[in-house]
């Protein structure tokens, strides 16, 4: 079977004159390896943005914890005595509060005001803390699933699409039941600034609530994409240089 087609094409590619078949091969293999490294970076510097996401995420997580262990290990003992005296409550005995009032501070920082932490429960004491429909699914996934350590995935948001993370809070000391299991083991000073109608009933071993963290995505994947551009145009810049020296030594 003869293809005069492809005959005629090839008896005009060998008439062509070396430089200019070589410019039309050298333009061709330039064109298809731009466009697969690119598409290859694509998934690199993607799959490097995510990880980016999931490392600060961790890392408040892990801050905040750490702030919580600190404020139950030495400053509760100190502050706790307080609140079974007159007066007011003082909430820097609770780890929940010192970790948020932290991450406030933080947030109140330019580079992190899209950022988030939240102390969420089902029945909290302070109301400000009272899960919102997307806190509570979460709170409810961990309660169904007691053996689930961490939930992390993508919200929507007025803001964009965040990333969060997300760990159980878990009654494990019977120290938090005096505060949270009936009014009348409750200190006076409790009752006095939020009342008795919420924040008790809680269990030892029950999951009340979630910490929750939310990490922006948009400036991370803002500057994937910068990267990306950037390296793709040093390509090409890259390519023609070789094709002007490749013309030039032809010459």
């Amino acid at each position: 079977m003869k293809f005069p087609v492809l005959k005629g094409w090839m008896v005009g590619s060998g008439q062509r004159p070396l430089r200019k078949q070589l410019a039309i091969t050298l333009s061709a293999i330039f064109a298809l390896s731009i466009l697969v490294a690119v598409l290859l970076l694509n998934q690199l510097f993607g799959l490097q943005a995510r990880n980016l996401i999931d490392q600060r995420s961790s890392f408040f997580m892990d801050a905040m914890l750490a702030v919580r262990e600190y404020t139950s290990k030495d400053v509760n003992p100190i502050v706790a005595p307080l609140n079974e005296g007159p007066g007011g409550f003082r909430p820097e005995s609770v780890p929940s509060y010192s970790a948020q009032t932290v991450f406030a501070y933080l947030k109140a920082k330019p580079d992190y005001r899209d950022y988030s932490y939240r102390e969420a429960a089902l029945n909290p004491t302070n109301l400000r803390d009272k899960a919102d429909s997307f806190e509570t699914g979460v709170i409810e996934r961990f309660r169904s699933d007691p053996s689930l350590a961490t939930l992390a995935g993508e919200k929507s948001t007025p803001l964009g699409s965040m990333h969060f993370v997300a760990r159980p809070i878990k009654i494990t000391k019977e120290s938090c039941l005096v505060c949270h299991s009936t009014p009348d083991r409750a200190p006076a000073s409790q009752l006095l600034t939020y009342g008795d109608s919420t924040g008790f009933g809680w269990k030892l071993n029950e999951i009340v609530g979630a910490q929750i963290v939310t990490v922006p995505q948009k400036a991370v994947f803002e500057a994937k994409d910068r990267s990306l551009f950037t390296t793709a145009l040093l390509f090409v810049i890259a390519f023609v240089a070789v094709g002007l020296i490749t013309n030039s030594v032809l010459n």
